[in-house]
């Protein structure tokens, strides 16, 4: 869900095969490394952006066009 355009691209393909959408739950989980301390910053910045801009941020600005 990191990669740029793929929350976009799964949204819409879930709201056509579904006929619409009614609702989104962020559910996103996974980690790069060990956890504090025994992983880097850049697995940090992966984990980061998987969990967070991923999963939250860029599903939800997929999600809202969506919206009536």
């Amino acid at each position: 869900m990191s990669v740029t355009g793929t929350p976009t691209k799964v949204v819409r393909e879930a709201a056509r095969i579904l006929g619409g959408l009614d609702g989104l739950i962020n559910n996103a989980g996974g980690t790069f490394g060990g956890g504090m301390g025994f992983s880097s910053a850049d697995n940090w910045e992966a984990t980061m952006n998987l969990n967070y801009l991923g999963g939250c941020v860029k599903m939800t600005e997929a999600f809202v066009p969506l919206v009536d």
